[in-house]
């Protein structure tokens, strides 16, 4: 509820209606499944970071459409906004190194002008530095290519904004378009060698994982860790069922439609314009020499923040006959009096980036869906709302049917989502927490898969070998030594592997031993793709069940778990031998 609140308030500040805004918050609720998880998963670290993200996306939106009167609080409250999302989501620096890069593309065609972007990247900085101070130094985000891309916009500001071409004639205009795409390409380059460059002096791996999981999706690269990942259903690619509810409560029709209304108005704001410089060009009053515009830069191509003004070619820097050349060439004087607006742009950029992060993994779709919710708001919007030669009746016509519509589908999603009231109960992992907690000591270490593991060290505080936190290189190296128990590796293996762990007990799980679903990715199959050169083995936790082994003694069983001590032969009892 509180999301959507932030979401119609974004909404309002973006499409400057309070209908849009409506529009929003009811297409947030009617789609709320695909938008978030936090009825089923509400100890997710996104459903912490989400709405904070939101709500900073609200203050760069009002830093946007107001960027003369940016205020000193606003800028505090984007950096504690970056601050908290980097602190609660590891995968915050990914979603704001897409933000830094649409922010420089923009400033690259003009749609910013070089103070917005050093705003932004002042509040990035704050936020950088205080979130590697309160992490304790984090390796992760001190060697991402977020930070590496941030520094290299932030020396093309300080040093290279200033080389730009002015654009008087089709060939400067052409000129000028290959320098942005080669700056663009130099960042790109520069920030991924400039973090190769910071990982190997720090000596960091922390975010390999990542990179791989990416190479995996577009590749058929396939590892351990990675296969950790994809065997799930939320690190999937984005299904089609998903897309077809969006489509049926019509938030995809709606983003489409407010893209086009978006962009047509964008087009003939531009030529209404132009058109209305030819025709005062063609008066005598053109004659008289006009106010000088203090407001006009003649840098290159630039989109004013106020969209009713008009260009006035006598007010640029330029020798009479460049004036005419740039009158008589009308493609290069349209492109002069286009005007982008800012925010909107920002926000369907975003939308955009969103869009391919959920088509590669679907437990991102949270931001594309709600993101959408934001653009399919201009459909309400004051300026960009559907301009039809239609009549007032039709115009009604249509407008009742996508509410009823809408509220059809948002009806249906509350009433599906109220029913669902249960108590989750898991008896036998309460009795494997219950005999942890009374008969094993304090000191005890345990070994076992990441969810059980975490289920041992919230509910009986006991010592646990292996990490949930997969974004450290250690925690994965861990991870990859415990999970040889489901693999087909032999027990002495095994055995070498939790004794360098100083793990005390190992937990064994049946669902994860004796797969019940024949067609799912299960962990002996990470292992045949991992080592296929034991894949004729027998799995490992098929003989620790069902056979006495060496080292690995059963203390506790039920129907789902199995524990067992892991004995150590340095402190085993050997008893003197005699000669006779």
């Amino acid at each position: 509820m509180a999301l959507g609140m932030q979401l119609q308030m974004l909404v309002v500040t973006t499409c400057g209606s309070i209908l849009g805004g409506l529009l929003a918050a009811a297409q947030y609720f009617a789609n709320h499944d695909e938008c978030t998880r936090v009825q089923w998963t509400p100890n997710e670290r996104e459903n912490m970071a989400a709405p904070l993200f939101f709500l900073q996306t609200w203050c760069l939106t009002l830093q946007l459409r107001d960027e003369k009167k940016t205020s000193f609080q606003l800028q505090v409250s984007i950096f504690i906004l970056n601050c908290l999302c980097l602190l609660f989501w590891q995968f915050s620096q990914f979603i704001f190194l897409t933000q830094t890069a649409i922010f420089f593309v923009m400033e690259q065609l003009k749609i910013i002008d070089l103070k917005t972007l050093c705003l932004f990247l002042h509040s990035h900085f704050g936020g950088i530095h205080m979130a590697v101070l309160l992490l304790q130094g984090n390796d992760m985000l001190k060697s991402s290519l977020y930070t590496s891309f941030f520094l290299v916009v932030s020396a093309y500001c300080l040093f290279f904004s200033s080389l730009r071409i002015k654009i008087r004639n089709r060939f400067d205009l052409a000129i000028e378009s290959w320098l942005v795409v080669l700056r663009i390409a130099i960042a790109i380059c520069s920030s991924i060698y400039l973090k190769k460059v910071i990982s190997n002096f720090l000596e960091v791996e922390e975010d390999t994982h990542v990179w791989e999981l990416l190479y995996s999706k577009l590749t058929n690269y396939k590892s351990f860790h990675t296969l950790i990942y994809t065997c799930s259903d939320v690190f999937n690619v984005l299904p089609l069922n998903s897309l077809v509810k969006m489509f049926e409560s019509l938030l995809i029709p709606f983003v489409i439609l407010s893209m086009v209304n978006v962009s047509g108005d964008w087009i003939r704001s531009g030529y209404l314009r132009a058109q209305k410089f030819y025709e005062r060009v063609e008066k005598p009053v053109i004659l008289k020499k006009p106010k000088t515009d203090e407001n006009c830069d003649d840098s290159g191509i630039e989109n004013k923040t106020d969209s009713k003004k008009n260009v006035d070619l006598n007010s640029l820097d330029v020798t009479v006959q460049e004036k005419d050349n740039l009158i008589d060439d009308h493609w290069l004087f349209y492109l002069k009096n286009v005007y982008v607006d800012a925010a909107i742009f920002y926000n369907i950029s975003q939308m955009v980036v969103f869009g391919l992060m959920a088509a590669l993994v679907m437990r991102l779709k949270l931001l594309f869906s709600t993101q959408m919710c934001i653009v399919s708001s201009l459909m309400l919007g004051t300026r960009y709302g559907p301009r039809h030669k239609t009549s007032r009746l039709s115009r009604w016509g249509f407008w009742i049917i996508a509410i009823l519509i809408i509220i059809h589908k948002l009806c249906i999603n509350l009433t599906d989502e109220f029913s669902k009231i249960g108590v989750f109960t898991n008896i036998p992992q309460e009795q494997l927490l219950q005999w942890i907690q009374d008969e094993t000591s304090p000191n005890a270490a345990f070994a076992g898969s990441l969810p059980i593991s975490a289920s041992v060290m919230l509910s009986t505080r006991r010592p646990i070998v292996a990490h949930p936190h997969y974004e450290h290189k250690d925690a994965r190296d861990r991870a990859y030594a415990v999970y040889k128990a489901y693999g087909r590796f032999t027990s002495k293996e095994l055995y070498q592997e939790l004794t360098k762990l100083k793990a005390t007990y190992l937990i064994i799980e049946y669902n994860l031993c004796y797969d019940p679903f024949k067609n799912r990715c299960t962990l002996a199959m990470i292992w045949d793709i991992e080592k296929p050169s034991l894949a004729s083995n027998p799995k490992l936790c098929h003989k620790l069940i069902t056979e006495n082994t060496e080292h690995f003694y059963r203390v506790f069983s039920n129907g789902h778990y199995v524990v067992f001590r892991i004995h150590d032969l340095s402190v085993r009892y050997m008893p003197r031998c005699f000669d006779t």
